[in-house]
């Protein structure tokens, strides 16, 4: 499984496709002696605007799960989920899309059939389609096997663990190198 910071790295790079400037990536030192601060990236691009747009109609839709839903993260109810997603959507865009074409089939290119269309799919069946691929996913990631963890059979090397996370003061600053060794399990994310 991919850390959050790789996931970001990947993410940031796959959203943003263009080169990056040369010279010391952010939070480096660069050959003056100067640590360039990190900044976050424009979300001013048409790329976010055209997410921001399509994401919005789909709040209603997905107001009730997020604000009145609660189960444990369980293969059988990522399995549940998935179904009821799955089969919740279809109906509401039988009975959505099918509503617009009793109402509106007599003009079927017209502008208000085809805007009708358009909302139908982004306050139903966008949402719906995302929830029920993300059941998929979720029945997918609870599916594997961790009985091989050594964190989670209780096989640690001993009680002291520490944990060290990315960042300049890994490679660069007060040297704990020493503090580090006295541990007995070292997990390190980049």
């Amino acid at each position: 499984a991919a850390c959050p910071a790789a996931l970001g790295f990947l993410l940031r790079h796959r959203r943003h496709r263009r080169p990056l400037p040369p010279g010391p990536a952010d939070g480096e030192m660069s050959d003056s002696g100067e640590v360039r601060p990190w900044k976050p990236a424009s979300a001013g691009d048409l790329r976010s605007y055209l997410g921001r747009f399509m994401s919005v109609w789909a709040y209603p839709a997905l107001f009730p799960y997020a604000a009145f839903n609660y189960s444990a993260a369980t293969i059988e109810n990522g399995r549940f989920y998935r179904a009821f997603f799955t089969v919740t959507g279809l109906l509401g865009a039988i009975l959505g899309h099918g509503l617009v074409w009793r109402r509106l089939g007599s003009q079927p290119l017209s502008r208000s059939h085809i805007l009708s269309h358009a909302l139908t799919y982004l306050c139903w069946d966008q949402p719906y389609l995302f929830l029920a691929g993300i059941s998929h996913q979720l029945v997918k990631i609870f599916s594997v096997n961790r009985k091989e963890s050594r964190l989670n059979a209780g096989r640690l090397y001993g009680p002291r663990v520490v944990v060290i996370g990315n960042g300049p003061s890994a490679c660069e600053g007060t040297p704990y190198g020493d503090k580090i060794d006295e541990f007995d399990e070292v997990i390190r994310f980049n």
